[in-house]
């Protein structure tokens, strides 16, 4: 007696002889299961490629729209931080002008390299000018304040 199966565990489909037909006689239903089964797989594989894709694609796109949060997360921090700096250059920019009128008023020129100094510190402080200093180029400006 000759038996074929095609397939696995519980999915499997048997073939047999039987008293009144031989296995030979089936062999156009076997094949027709052998292709039923392969154009199964096929769209099965299809199917996977499909999802992987679909997946990929929304991943790109948790991958912008993350990028986009955090890229605007930076851009409104750096905003709050130059406020902030701004801020604190207006505290000193007022008082600078205040120590720079009493000097005028006063006539006193014993000031005036401290003024000068100041000023210079100013515009390296001032959020809007970003000027460099030879030796403060390795200082973070906002943790100053």
């Amino acid at each position: 007696m000759l038996c074929f199966k095609i397939g696995e565990n519980w999915k499997c489909t048997e073939y047999s002889d039987t008293e009144h037909v031989k296995l030979e006689e089936k062999i156009p239903k076997v094949l027709a299961k052998i292709e039923a089964i392969v154009q199964e797989e096929r769209e099965w594989k299809e199917q996977c490629v499909i999802a992987k894709m679909e997946r990929e694609r929304k991943e790109e796109i948790e991958r912008q729209i993350k990028k986009a949060k955090d890229d605007e997360y930076h851009k409104f921090k750096d905003f709050y931080k130059s406020a902030h700096r701004w801020h604190h250059y207006m505290i000193l920019k007022n008082y600078f002008e205040m120590i720079e009128s009493t000097s005028k008023e006063n006539n006193d020129d014993s000031k005036k390299d401290w003024l000068d100094w100041a000023k210079i510190k100013l515009d390296w402080f001032n959020p809007t000018l970003d000027i460099e200093d030879e030796l403060l180029n390795d200082i973070d400006k906002d943790a100053i304040v």
